[in-house]
């Protein structure tokens, strides 16, 4: 922000040499003589037409300063124009290089425009205590009163120059902000291959071979006639009505197919 400040009070100071021509002269012509109309009223107000009944005679004069150079910037005049012409007409040749590097070392991003306005007057204030003579002329008394006039000049002036570099600034990162390119690519490519292979082999081999080791008596059940009688070593294959039980008591007489129980 400081080099945004420092280029304006560059440009302004280029803006003082007699480089323009035709049209844009005659542009620069108008702006100036609408700047000057400002602070002549301005100064106007404060001694010719002050009111010293009135407590508040001279904040409403600063305010109507104030808002005349609003009023003249939406016509076109810029801040750097108005702060042209204050460094050339208020100040005085012998603190002009001095109020400039002043107002280079004001951090526009960190201090407000109140702010700064006020160091400026504070700045150019004690450069006319310490013996800076004003450069409106005219008598010792006028020449006093119109530098309280200027300071207040150059604090309103000061306070619309960091004004205009905030909104500058605020512009310039919202549009950088809002200027992206958006480069969206999506490459979305589903390969579903389903390859179901089911096989099912179920051997299902049941041998049951009863065999009697001799550890565990095993009985073989004659479903027939419902006896049970210990299995041989080679298990219950002696009658197809034969079939192995753990206990003579889990033997069931279940019969011929014909078989009635009476």
């Amino acid at each position: 922000m400081k080099k945004i400040l420092s280029l304006f009070i560059a440009t302004a100071m280029i803006l003082n040499a007699p480089w323009a021509t035709s049209s844009s002269f005659a542009s620069a012509q108008d702006h100036t003589r609408m700047i000057e109309k400002t602070f002549n009223q301005f100064r106007y107000n404060m001694t010719v037409n002050l009111n010293t009944n009135d407590p508040q005679h001279e904040t409403k004069a600063i305010n109507e300063f104030k808002t005349r150079i609003a009023e003249i910037e939406k016509q076109g005049v810029s801040a750097l124009e108005i702060m042209n012409y204050m460094r050339t007409k208020t100040l005085d040749a012998s603190v002009r290089a001095d109020f400039d590097r002043m107002l280079s070392t004001i951090d526009s991003e960190k201090m407000s425009s109140e702010e700064a306005g006020n160091m400026a007057m504070k700045f150019m204030a004690s450069k006319y205590q310490s013996g800076a003579s004003y450069s409106g002329g005219g008598s010792a008394s006028m020449r006093g009163v119109m530098v309280v006039i200027g300071l207040v000049i150059v604090g309103v002036v000061t306070y619309f120059v960091i004004k205009h570099i905030k909104e500058r600034h605020h512009t310039q990162t919202n549009t950088n902000t809002n200027t992206s390119t958006d480069t969206d690519t999506d490459t979305d490519t589903d390969t579903d291959t389903d390859t179901d292979t089911d096989t099912d082999t179920d051997t299902d081999t049941d041998t049951d071979t009863n065999t009697n080791t001799g550890t565990t008596i095993v009985y073989c059940c004659n479903a027939m006639s419902g006896n049970a009688v210990p299995a041989s070593p080679n298990g219950c294959f002696n009658g197809a009505a034969l079939y192995q039980v753990n206990s003579p008591e889990e033997c069931v007489k279940i019969g011929s197919p014909d078989y009635k129980n009476n």
